[in-house]
């Protein structure tokens, strides 16, 4: 498997780990070429079928991120961290709620939504007293 220079030192990303077979591979590839062997891998689906544990834990994997878009059964694995997609399809629909569009939400920014939160609400607050008083 082929690596370019760009690759060296850069963090691993799949779609899916089935069995992590082909992470594995790629990984040695990555090694060869001369990669720190400190990778951080990451799925949007960690299905971690049967030997994907054996597969990924090599000592140069320091990390495997997975997304909970599939229940992860694996246990007692301190390499492994799940990450909730609870915030980003919150903060999509939030979006869709207030003004229809989906323009932004690659952009989670925690700070950000709490800020236009904010606004948007001292916005409708002056709008009730405009109309309050009208």
């Amino acid at each position: 498997m082929p690596v370019s220079s760009p690759a060296i030192g850069r963090k691993t990303v799949d779609d899916i780990i089935s069995t992590g077979g082909t992470l594995a591979e790629s990984i040695t590839a990555l090694l060869e070429a001369g990669a720190r062997p400190e990778i951080i891998i990451s799925a949007t689906h960690g299905l971690l079928l049967q030997g994907a544990r054996k597969n990924l834990d090599h000592p140069a994997i320091r990390e495997v991120l997975v997304t909970d878009t599939v229940p992860v059964t694996e246990q007692n694995w301190r390499k492994l961290r799940v990450i909730s997609i609870a915030p980003l399809i919150a903060g999509a629909l939030e979006r869709l709620l207030a003004d229809g569009t989906l323009a932004d939400v690659s952009k989670v920014n925690a700070p950000n939504r709490a800020a236009d939160k904010e606004k948007k609400k001292h916005a409708s607050t002056t709008l009730s007293v405009q109309t309050l008083n009208a």
